[in-house]
């Protein structure tokens, strides 16, 4: 029943619809491979060394193998064979703008390829094709993924009973410290279980001005390809179709992402746990990637003058 009166619950955007309408909602990038695995059944899943640790984490819990491959400074696999019919094969759109590559694939291993788009939320794949992405990566909800694939979930799945979304209240009150805890706990509660969406994540999610959000993160991109490209040892640009999760600058040694901090700019590392170990075992351009890759934010919540500010901080730090 609608309750009429009393104070007024959160504010939420005028739906506008879902991006994904064709896809299975589900709660996490984690549960949308699950759900791969558990309808295909491989009996191996070819993973690229850069990757995020969830993706081998939920092919063991799963008690899928998992076999390593490396990538050339473009992005693309270097695998000497092709994954067998009883194989999977993962790649990940890293930085949401390696479409070409994408594509490349999807010609060519159209049914044993995994699109892992976590950081290509606005990426539409080709019918059939196996594909998940991440709305908390992109936008401040407490969940949400999105799955396509031949078999998707037929019933609408139950959301999680528990769901925090503590951490995001207070980013939006400015409480920086506490937010950045309480999202710390809230990520590490992310597991492979197959849940649906939570209502309120969809809700959110309803709301966002997509094509606004897509053109102000395209035009971000620009101003930091435009200022600090000569800096950066990736040749990288943002395809017409692509929507870019941040800008890749790869300089030729570490930058103290302290110093940035402390200027309240906040760099994340992709991904922490290579760096304590694991990048032994990946090509030297990767390794390069997980010690001095700085992916610089451009966002919606961010306009040029953000921009600057950042380029502004790298620019005396390289002096």
């Amino acid at each position: 029943m609608k309750t009429i009166g009393g104070f007024f619950e959160l504010e939420m955007n005028p739906y506008r619809g879902e991006l994904h309408s064709s896809a299975a909602a589900l709660t996490s990038g984690r549960a949308c491979l699950a759900w791969i695995l558990s309808v295909v059944k491989p009996t191996r899943v070819y993973i690229p060394d850069y990757c995020c640790r969830a993706v081998s984490e939920t092919l063991s819990e799963s008690g899928v193998e998992s076999c390593s491959y490396g990538i050339d400074a473009n992005f693309r696999p270097l695998l000497d064979k092709s994954p067998q019919a009883e194989e999977l094969f993962l790649y990940v759109n890293y930085f949401g703008i390696h479409t070409s590559v994408v594509r490349d694939l999807e010609s060519r291993w159209s049914g044993r390829l995994i699109l892992d788009n976590t950081q290509a939320f606005f990426e539409i794949p080709r019918a059939g094709s196996w594909a998940f992405n991440s709305a908390r990566k992109f936008f401040g909800v407490p969940d949400g993924a999105y799955l396509y694939g031949a078999s998707l979930p037929s019933a609408e799945l139950p959301s999680k009973s528990e769901l925090r979304w503590d951490h995001l209240i207070k980013r939006h009150l400015g409480r920086q410290d506490g937010a950045y805890r309480e999202f710390l706990e809230n990520e590490a509660l992310v597991t492979a279980k197959l849940y649906g969406m939570s209502p309120l994540s969809r809700c959110l999610l309803g709301g966002v001005d997509y094509t606004a959000v897509a053109r102000r993160r395209r035009e971000n991109f620009a101003i930091f390809r435009d200022e600090l490209g000569a800096w950066n040892e990736l040749e990288i640009g943002c395809p017409a179709d692509a929507v870019p999760f941040c800008y890749p600058l790869l300089l030729d040694h570490e930058l103290n992402r302290t110093v940035l901090a402390r200027r309240g700019i906040f760099i994340p590392t992709f991904w922490p746990e290579l760096i304590r170990g694991k990048t032994e075992t990946g090509t030297e351009f990767e390794q390069a990637l997980a010690h001095r890759l700085l992916p610089l934010p451009v966002d919606h919540r961010y306009d040029s003058t953000d921009c600057r500010i950042v380029i502004q901080a790298i620019h005396e730090l390289l002096k």
